[in-house]
């Protein structure tokens, strides 16, 4: 079993449709947080990069769950897409930590700009294509990250 210290509650979310939108989450979820007095905001802090975005949570007549004020935001900053599947780790007190995989599966690597700022950004690797030089000489493949 894969336990994560200080981690009291895991799910995933696969984004459809809009994924500026607003999110419903799992029922379950909204279960063991309702014990706790509805939350009415989360703290979401995507895993790797430690920045913290407040966002709004709604309940509808039925108890469902939904992340909404502040969602837009945090999606649109980390570039989400339909397709992106999201590994939420509840910590408690509101606190949430994210991972995010893009349409490959794979995991976008986010990090802090060390500037002491809130802000994150994506961790790019671009690759240049060859070209000839002056002489007529193919260039090696060149890879820049940022």
């Amino acid at each position: 079993m894969d336990v994560e210290p200080g981690v009291l509650f895991k799910f995933v979310l696969v984004l459809k449709g809009d994924p500026r939108g607003i999110q419903r989450l799992p029922d379950s979820f909204a279960e063991y947080v309702a014990g706790n007095d509805r939350p009415r905001t989360m703290h979401l802090r995507e895993a790797s990069c430690g920045c913290r975005w407040i966002v709004d949570v709604i309940y509808d007549a039925r108890g469902k769950m939904y992340l909404n004020i502040g969602w837009e935001k945090f999606a649109r900053y980390h570039s989400l897409e339909a397709g992106f599947i999201l590994l939420f780790s509840y910590l408690g007190d509101r606190d949430m930590s994210v991972k995010v995989f893009d349409e490959t599966r794979c995991r976008r690597d986010y990090h802090g700009t060390g500037s002491g700022t809130m802000e994150c950004c994506f961790s790019r690797i671009r690759a240049v294509l060859p070209r000839k030089n002056q002489q007529g000489h193919r260039h090696r493949w060149i890879f820049q990250f940022g």
